[in-house]
């Protein structure tokens, strides 16, 4: 962790539509992003609540700058199986199966206290963007939740691209008996640690860093 404030604007979402199915409001958090780029700073992370899926759970738009371009920062979210080495909270995490542009990935999260470790095994899917973004999308196969969807959008940011601003949605509801309005703190107050994370590691792999995914072959989706 670098010696940065980590600072996090929490805002209400304004006009919220009511999500038509998980992660409904993608589109309208990356345009309410894109609105509030002039207000971030390179270490301040812009929080956006959002409606939950169902009305329970907790669901989020997170806005921060990354000081690289998009397709620098896209291997560090891409590659799930090394999560576990930068990611705040990620105690295991494996690519345990991949088809092109399709991974499975299982990973478990140990939570403060008193929420507990969340285990899962997530479909996720990529793709590269018009203009040289970048966005992973990912939704629950089995696990720890009652609904768990989630995306990282990368788009290039600043002169000639050079950084990125990078969008996390999560709209989840975990199997727990902590009631909502404290999953929805704990969200708000670590969201600033897991962007500083990120930069982190985009820093030390453009110097070069051993991910335990490199060179794999595709393997069976089970």
């Amino acid at each position: 962790m670098s010696g940065f404030l980590l600072t996090c604007l929490v805002v209400q979402a304004a006009a919220q539509a009511d999500p038509a199915a998980p992660l409904g409001f993608a589109q309208q958090g990356v345009e309410q992003c894109r609105a509030r780029r002039g207000a971030l700073s390179k270490e301040e992370v812009i929080y956006i609540e959002q409606s939950p899926y169902g009305g329970t759970g907790v669901a989020l738009t997170a806005c921060g700058v990354i000081g690289a371009p998009p397709a620098q920062v896209w291997p560090v979210l891409r590659d799930c199986g090394d999560y576990d080495r930068f990611l705040p909270g990620v105690t295991q995490s494996a690519l345990v199966g991949r088809d092109r542009d399709v991974r499975w990935c299982e990973a478990l999260i140990d939570l403060p206290f008193p929420l507990g470790d969340l285990q899962s095994v997530e479909r996720a899917q990529g793709r590269e963007l018009p203009g040289g973004g970048f966005e992973r999308r990912w939704s629950l196969e089995r696990g720890s939740y009652r609904r768990l969807e989630g995306s990282w959008t990368l788009l290039p940011d600043g002169p000639a691209g050079r950084q990125t601003l990078a969008v996390y949605q999560l709209d989840m509801d975990p199997q727990t008996i902590v009631p909502d309005f404290l999953l929805r703190r704990t969200q708000s107050s670590t969201t600033p640690a897991l962007f500083e994370a990120i930069r982190g590691r985009v820093l030390k792999c453009a110097e070069g860093c051993d991910t335990k995914t490199a060179g794999e072959l595709s393997l069976s989706p089970r």
